[in-house]
């Protein structure tokens, strides 16, 4: 079976990028409730988001 292939906008590609770097920050915070949240904020500090409006506020 071939392989589909999807286009999307690079605003949607960046989007689906950051929210899936919140959700390993989050993971690897070990967030299932929320008070290791604030332990997940700290974590997003060490582990920048990749996707391209994240790096452009860090510039």
């Amino acid at each position: 079976m071939a392989e589909e292939t999807v286009t999307i906008s690079r605003r949607e590609y960046d989007s689906l990028i950051h929210d899936a770097h919140e959700l390993s920050v989050l993971e690897a915070a070990g967030v299932d409730n929320s008070s290791a949240a604030d332990y997940a904020y700290t974590l997003r500090r060490e582990m920048p988001c990749p996707c391209r409006s994240c790096a452009e506020e860090r510039e």
